[in-house]
């Protein structure tokens, strides 16, 4: 048995352009417009987040100097 994930309605403008793309790719890949448009968003999401952590981990690297630049045993 498949636990159902309690969702909530959301109201988004898309152009009818998009909603056209929407449509052949929800086909081919036999799924809702809503399931590709849930697949789309978490996938972003995600990307954000990897994108966030990029850059968190570049700025302690930019905070903290490599061994190779300091060191306290070297003039």
């Amino acid at each position: 048995m498949v636990a159902r994930v309690p969702r909530k309605q959301v109201l988004v403008q898309l152009d009818d352009r998009l909603v056209a793309e929407l449509d052949r790719w929800a086909a081919r890949s036999e799924v809702s417009r809503s399931e590709l448009i849930r697949r789309a968003v978490t996938a972003h999401l995600g990307d954000l987040d990897r994108e966030e952590q990029d850059r968190t981990t570049v700025e302690a690297y930019e905070r903290v100097p490599d061994a190779e630049t300091f060191s306290p045993w070297t003039g």
